[in-house]
């Protein structure tokens, strides 16, 4: 009960630093101290601002609470003011603040989730440039000014690396490891994943828990050679409580130390936690199994930390600790190199049993990872994050040996890199044939307990009789199912039959580091088992429908692609290398086809209606609109038609004389579509509106919402309810939901009281 009461006054506290929804897009006059600089560039500056007072513009003596705030600054936008933005600087920001939000998607990244866990307030924008100044008071906290220092320190020591003239590569890793600062690997991130070395490559709890290893090594030897000059001079009594202390106490130093190096990230905190536990049994003189190390690390960081069980992070960290204690117990043994043994087969144990967390969370996982990590863990490990280390700890001594030391790491790490490039590009991930289920759960998790417990031949062989069965036999009572994914302003389809896939659009590419095609429809489609696209349409060139599929086809294959007549993009420098499979693409016209088989006999027929042959070729109204129909169903996909293309279908008869199924709106419900002669045609028992959360075009326009109603239609907007889901039955049954009001036995945290404005506001 007492953690309980805890726990809630955690969780209470955080929300309290919350922007209420009600002031959405509203103006503020902050004042903070620039914590960390997150990225810099010509085009774009992101930072952390850790705030002392806000208030809405001309309030001044009615205070809004917030903590932590993520800002941009776009220096295009003020040519002529350079503001100069620095760690550890105290400013006053004119700022545009919005509360926390992200897209939510089955599968993909919660975006919303992370800015929770990280304890931010609210995401903003710098509004007046020239209002905005630096304060010359210093920050009077303790903490503050240690915060800047450290943060100060962090910046100054990525400045020494990228001037120490490295290779690109090794530059970034060495920053990685040094900092914690990942920016600069995004190159290489789909790699590492694919190798299974990503946990090596940026500071972790494994990294924490070495330097703390290293640590506790130093103050031994500190304290045998402290006892034997005390002998040596004949000096009694010797310190035995001093000598005692020295490892544990140098342990959490060291860890603390690397730690705050690394930002005090949230897994650095988790990894410092763990160490502060042993390190205190260590002091104690007490006989404490791992397990209660663990638990007591456990309960310390749902103290600190309420909601990092929202983390992905968490569940996989300690599930990868708890393995490799299982996996070491008993810790000794008569078996001849038994500890040896133990080692070369912990990369095994870690691969069998993180094979399933990491399908439900990641939906993929890599089967090079025990092969690699056998000889990534010990080079990382002990001979390139020492050499960076020491490189960072000479930094003030000389730069001449720091970059010389960090020139040497820069060389193992390209010893490794080459040999890892020896595995080829198209090797690396296992992903599900089929989509996760609770049954394929189970079948997985007995599959996993049959491998790692200790029993019989035969009944291992009998506990992966249920998943064989899940996966060969399916369920086959889903017919078809469409989903209009969350990609905010913008637009992306994705149609599963039980054997074929269409993805209609691709959403918005909205930075080099995140693309809807490789961040929102690729991981969707993992979560569906989907390991192909059979067909990809591209309704027309605008980059709110069309910008993701680059990024999409270099990740997933792709068999066919249909594009509007205005697209130019190139499909086939997106097209992974598939030697045997030939590309064909046409441009979408009026008359084209094509037939799907379905399980009951029936096929989907997929018509092209609309550009017709004099058509525009360019442009909204030259939009590829499909209908898809199969029995009494019909789903309508319109692009951004408008009002001209919507007269021009209606005048060509392309639709048929019965109400839709489901339509996704013509350009995201603008006041330009939907005429009211096209709603009466279609006559929409469900209608769909993709659009960004209170984006600035206004979509859905309340005009047209109208129209909709006035025929019956029910309302449907990712922009409120996440990814939109319609799934038929073999029977013509239909089952429509939105994801963030999923059941938590369809999605742990999609509806959870956090993501609404109502639980939010009520304080």
């Amino acid at each position: 009960q007492a953690l309980h009461r805890v726990l809630q006054l955690s969780v209470h506290q955080l929300l309290q630093h919350q922007l209420p929804d009600s002031l959405d897009k509203h103006d503020f006059s902050i004042t903070g101290n620039v914590q960390q600089i997150l990225s810099n560039s010509d085009k774009h500056l992101r930072f952390i601002v850790l705030v002392d007072s806000a208030h809405q513009l001309g309030q001044p003596d009615d205070p809004v609470p917030l903590k932590l705030v993520l800002l941009n600054d776009y220096p295009s936008t003020h040519p002529k003011t350079d503001l100069d933005i620095n760690v550890g600087d105290r400013w006053q920001f004119v700022v545009r603040l919005r509360p926390l939000r992200g897209m939510l998607n089955p599968g993909g990244f919660d975006y919303q989730s992370w800015l929770l866990q990280k304890g931010y307030s609210a995401t903003g924008y710098i509004r007046e440039a020239r209002s905005s100044c630096r304060l010359v008071d210093r920050p009077v906290s303790v903490l503050n000014r240690l915060g800047a220092y450290v943060n100060g320190l962090r910046d100054r020591i990525k400045l020494a690396i990228k001037a120490a003239e490295l290779s690109v590569f090794g530059g970034a890793v060495i920053t990685a490891l040094t900092i914690g600062d990942r920016e600069q690997l995004g190159p290489w991130w789909d790699d590492f994943t694919r190798l299974g070395i990503v946990h090596l490559l940026v500071i972790s709890g494994l990294h924490i828990g070495l330097i703390a290893g290293f640590g506790f090594l130093v103050g031994k030897g500190l304290g045998a050679a402290l006892y034997l000059l005390f002998l040596r001079l004949s000096l009694h009594p010797a310190p035995h409580g001093v000598i005692r202390w020295l490892p544990p106490v140098l342990a959490v130093v060291a860890a603390f130390m690397y730690s705050l190096l690394a930002g005090f990230t949230l897994p650095t905190q988790r990894a410092f936690i763990v160490v502060l536990v042993v390190m205190a049994a260590k002091l104690m003189h007490r006989r404490v199994s791992a397990w209660v190390c663990l638990c007591w690390a456990c309960l310390l960081i749902a103290i600190n930390q309420p909601l990092a069980i929202l983390s992905t992070g968490f569940w996989l960290s300690f599930i990868a600790v708890a393995t490799l204690i299982w996996h070491f117990l008993p810790w000794h043994s008569t078996i001849k190199n038994f500890k040896l043994l133990k080692a070369l087969s912990a990369q095994l144990a870690l691969f069998v049993v993180m094979s399933l967390p990491l399908l439900i969370f990641i939906g993929k996982l890599s089967w090079l990872a025990p092969l690699v990590n056998l000889v990534a863990v010990p080079w990382i490990s002990f001979v390139t994050i020492p050499m960076a280390l020491l490189g960072v700890l000479f930094l003030p001594i000389s730069v001449d040996l720091a970059n010389w030391l960090w020139g040497l790491a820069d060389w193992t790490v390209s010893i490794l890199w080459r040999f890892l490039e020896i595995i080829p590009s198209a090797h690396g991930f296992l992903l599900m044939p089929v989509a996760l289920s609770w049954s394929i759960l189970a079948g997985l998790f007995v599959g996993v307990i049959a491998i790692v417990l200790p029993m019989p031949s035969s009944y291992k062989c009998l506990c992966v009789i249920p998943i064989t069965m899940a996966i060969l036999m399916p369920s086959q009572e889903v017919l078809l199912r469409m989903t209009v994914l969350d990609v905010g302003q913008g637009l992306a389809v994705v149609v599963e039959t039980p054997s074929k896939t269409l993805v209609y659009d691709s959403g918005p590419k909205y930075s080099d580091q995140f693309s809807a095609g490789s961040d929102i429809v690729a991981p969707y489609l993992r979560y569906r088992g989907r390991n192909r696209i059979d067909l990809a349409v591209i309704s027309h060139e605008d980059a709110d429908h069309s910008g993701g599929l680059d990024s999409l086809g270099k990740v997933v294959a792709i068999d066919d692609y249909l594009f509007g007549p205005g697209f130019s993009g190139d499909p086939v420098a997106s097209k992974p290398s598939e030697p045997n499979n030939k590309l064909t693409y046409q441009t979408c016209l009026a008359g084209q086809n094509w037939q799907w088989p379905l399980p009951n006999m029936n096929s989907l027929r997929i018509d092209v209606i609309w550009p017709s042959p004099a058509g525009p070729i360019e442009g909204n109204n030259s939009s590829c609109v499909l209908l898809l129909s199969w029995a009494d169903q019909q789903i309508l996909l319109t692009g951004d038609i408008e009002a001209r293309a919507e007269r021009e279908i209606l005048k060509a008869g392309s639709l048929p004389n019965s109400a839709m199924t489901a339509l996704v709106a013509p350009h995201h419900g603008s006041k330009t579509s939907s005429l009211r002669g096209f709603v009466a045609a279609t006559n929409p028992r469900h209608v769909i509106f993709s659009s960004g959360f209170r984006h600035h075009f206004g979509h859905p326009h309340e005009d047209v919402i109208n129209r909709y109603k006035s025929v019956k239609s029910s309302i449907w907007k990712t922009s409120e309810q996440g990814a939109i889901t319609l799934t038929w039955s073999n029977q013509g049954h239909l089952v429509i939901e939105g994801q963030r009001e999923k059941p938590v036995t369809s999605c742990l945290s999609c509806s959870a009281w956090w993501r609404h404005p109502v639980a939010r506001n009520a304080r």
